[in-house]
């Protein structure tokens, strides 16, 4: 078994019996608590980024669904959404449409 200073000095080349340099070990394992830090801030950053807003986490307590053969983005689907949004509005968030368009709940 090769010695822990030439593991350092050859890395894992040097324990497979290879003359190359691989990775090289550091002398004290004071890297592990860093590399765990910051893998638990960027775990930490990445789920308040992607928590939704107030707005997105109110659900109306009645929820009407609409399906509709429309397209996104055509005049009827603008209207269903005004109609929702005033519903919305007039009933303090109580009630509400989802609206499905474009036929994704299936045809006729």
């Amino acid at each position: 078994m090769p010695s822990s200073e030439s593991l350092r000095a050859h890395g894992f080349a040097a324990m497979l019996g290879s003359s190359s340099p691989g990775i090289i070990l550091p002398k004290k394992a004071n890297w592990i608590p860093r590399v765990v830090s910051r893998l638990l801030i960027l775990v930490c950053f990445t789920l308040a980024t992607a928590a939704p807003s107030s707005a997105e986490e109110k659900h109306p307590e009645h929820l009407l669904k609409l399906a509709t053969l429309a397209p996104e983005g055509s005049s009827w689907v603008q209207a269903m959404r005004n109609i929702d949004a005033e519903v919305r509005r007039k009933t303090d968030g109580v009630v509400g449409f989802k609206i499905y368009p474009g036929g994704v709940q299936g045809d006729e």
